[in-house]
């Protein structure tokens, strides 16, 4: 178990919300393995969109998420998928991570909707 300390003071550098999620930050490099940088998942996404015949654009994927930050149905199948010990793991924050590190990376003009 990394130190509390440690895990606090690597959170004003890292974008995670659990302290698991800084802890396996923090892990990683001590067992040679490097973390995938935000353009480099965008790039596979796009990669694999490609292939499957699929387009989506910025816009569209931002106005969907938007959406997806205030549909209960949607916010309770999160909860589902999450450890239990996952109390404070909020989804609308998570959301604005997705599209502020990876989402406004695609390609393409930004969604000019209402910010949910």
């Amino acid at each position: 178990m990394i130190p509390k300390d440690f895990i606090t003071a690597w959170r004003e550098h890292a974008p995670w919300i659990l302290d698991a999620q800084v802890e396996q930050d923090l892990v990683l490099p001590l067992t040679g393995q490097q973390r995938v940088s935000p353009s480099d998942v965008v790039e596979c996404f796009e990669a694999y969109l490609q292939q499957s015949g699929l387009r989506v654009s910025r816009a569209e994927f931002e106005a969907n998420l938007a959406a997806k930050k205030t549909d209960r149905v949607f916010l309770s199948d999160m909860r589902s998928l999450l450890r239990q010990d996952a109390r404070d793991f909020d989804t609308a924050l998570a959301i604005d991570q997705v599209l502020e590190n990876y989402v406004s990376l695609l390609p393409g003009a930004p969604w000019k909707g209402e910010k949910r």
